[in-house]
């Protein structure tokens, strides 16, 4: 029975697919995409490749006959689930190892990082009961190599996709956090949205985070527009009444409201430094050792007098450069330490006087800078015009960061 080949438009029901599908819808006729932007499988998104393979003026087109034939062919092999079923084999339940090992060919843009399935907490606390659910994903593993033995680092933007394609997916107006590594009392807030803006597309800072050894990562939801206040339980009043006056409970909070939650006090924090001394008893030689290093490394005055000061870009810069050179060089030497083979990226950052998060993203700005800033691989003036800004008052790295985060997202890919 003879087919036409005629190319027709998409339509929503064609593209009710995963993500690598639309990848591969747009990689057919890529010269049709719009510019300046680019399309990734990993960058753009799944909102963003419907919206354009659907827009007449970029004129996307499938192929008619093609499209029934595979129809054809499920109808033999699998009987297709109608519109209103929902996919008897969810992705997080495909076989771990078949997961894996995935061909290449069923991605139109092959990842360039190993990955590996992790075990997500979810500690919702946005009722008036916390509702805690647990969740598998498989994350991109980056830079695996340069963590501590059995430690990966995963980019919080691949999570909040991956979350959102389960079947844990989180809806609302949210902040999220995940549990410090260094404090396991506190938490990291890395991504808030309001008026229900789509999750998997909102920007995260920090845009790492470490999975540990265990594979498990606790993670917090909250409403986006709750705050903590900064008063101790025996300062708590009752709700205003005919004998207590508005101006009683100014500077506390209502204890019958359930939304409202205290601080996390700081007497915690106190309490983990006395834990952490009682535990590492013993003196890490090999932080003393690069502590010795850093009073000889050229340059180390300067980043000392400014750190934890709010910089211009060009000092920001120039820090982490700093950073991440010392890092480089130290980084798996032969450690100092018994029972250990070779210098941790912990001993490291201790030495510097940083957290592991501030570690991390001196290494990725410098990565970037390496590709598009002055003397990089491929400069863009873009990028060297943002960090040669001086403003008054300066922005610093909370600013700077997070541009160079975009611009890579939107650029690696043609790069």
């Amino acid at each position: 029975m003879a087919s036409t080949t005629a190319e027709i438009p998409y339509t929503g029901d064609d593209l009710k697919v995963k993500k690598p599908v639309l990848v591969g819808f747009v990689k057919r006729q890529e010269a049709k995409w719009p510019g300046p932007d680019v399309y990734s499988a990993k960058a753009t998104t799944m909102k963003r490749l419907r919206a354009v393979l659907l827009d007449s003026r970029y004129g996307f087109t499938k192929q008619g006959a093609l499209l029934e034939n595979a129809v054809e062919d499920q109808s033999v092999s699998t009987p297709s689930p109608t519109p209103t079923e929902k996919d008897p084999m969810p992705e997080q339940k495909i076989n771990k190892e078949t997961a894996r090992t995935r061909p290449e060919a069923e991605s139109a843009d092959p990842p360039n990082h190993p990955s590996s399935w992790i075990k997500l907490f979810i500690e919702d606390i946005r009722g008036t009961s916390p509702g805690k659910i647990s969740q598998e994903l498989c994350l991109d593993m980056i830079d695996a190599d340069d963590c501590e033995m059995g430690e990966w680092r995963a980019d919080l933007s691949n999570l909040l996709v991956q979350l959102q394609e389960s079947n844990s997916a989180i809806t609302g107006s949210v902040r999220l956090s995940f549990r410090d590594p260094e404090q396991p009392e506190y938490w990291v807030p890395f991504v808030k949205v309001t008026d229900d803006a789509l999750l998997e597309e909102a920007p995260t800072f920090p845009e790492f985070v470490t999975i540990p050894r265990t594979g498990r990562l606790e993670i917090r939801v909250e409403h986006a527009e709750d705050f903590f206040f900064r008063t101790s339980p025996h300062h708590l009043v009752p709700a205003p009444g005919p004998s207590t006056s508005a101006a009683l409970v100014q500077d506390g909070f209502d204890v019958h409201d359930l939304d409202a939650k205290p601080l996390e006090y700081a007497h915690a924090r106190a309490m983990k430094q006395t834990a952490d001394r009682t535990r590492d008893n013993q003196t890490d030689r090999d932080t003393e050792w690069l502590t010795e290093q850093l009073h000889t490394t050229a340059g180390y005055q300067t980043f000392k007098d400014n750190q934890r000061k709010v910089q211009a870009n060009p000092g920001v810069v120039a820090s982490w450069k700093f950073i991440a050179d010392f890092s480089t060089t130290h980084f798996g030497q032969v450690s100092r330490v018994a029972g250990r083979k070779k210098i941790q990226k912990k001993s490291i950052y201790k030495a510097l006087g940083l957290g592991s998060t501030t570690l991390a993203e001196a290494e990725n700005a410098a990565r970037i800078l390496n590709r598009y800033g002055q003397d990089g691989t491929n400069p863009a003036q873009a990028v060297l015009d943002r960090v040669a800004r001086i403003d008054d008052p300066p922005k610093g790295a909370r600013v700077l960061y997070p541009f160079l985060v975009q611009w890579d997202k939107e650029h690696r890919a043609v790069n």
